[in-house]
């Protein structure tokens, strides 16, 4: 698989919440409670936010058995759809308006896509302010 490289079986800094916590002036939460727009309830893995910038960043780790090279896209996907509905809730709790959603695939034996973002703290600096976005863009995964 070409979208797919090696990796340790240590997870990626950008996983380790206290490593973003430490390198920077974000808040950062894990293991975060929230309630979708249809009223079930749902636990957020990690949960970045600039209140600077009024952004918020729902990053959800899976780890998967490697099957194609679109499968990180597709976990990406599948999370906003899971996360984007808590985004009304998590902005009331959290006073941010602006949130985006990124479901990370690691693979089970090891890899870690090419697409995945080298730091979490990235993620929220390159974010679309906007809008909620469906796909990771460049400059997120950049």
């Amino acid at each position: 698989m070409t979208g797919l490289c090696e990796g340790g079986n240590d997870p990626p800094d950008l996983l380790k919440a206290t490593s973003i916590r430490q390198n920077s002036s974000y808040e950062v939460y894990e293991e975060v409670g929230c309630v979708s727009s249809d009223g079930s309830t749902r636990r957020a893995v990690i949960i970045i936010i600039d209140r600077q910038k009024d952004k918020g960043v729902i990053l959800d780790p899976t780890i998967r058995f490697e099957m194609h090279e679109q499968q990180p896209q597709e976990v990406c996907r599948e999370k906003q759809v899971i996360y984007e509905p808590c985004c009304q809730h998590l902005g009331a709790q959290y006073h941010i308006t602006h949130w985006t959603v990124f479901g990370l695939m690691f693979g089970a034996r090891g890899t870690i896509p090419l697409n995945c973002p080298k730091t979490g703290l990235n993620l929220i600096s390159d974010t679309n302010k906007t809008s909620l976005m469906r796909q990771p863009s460049q400059e997120m995964i950049g």
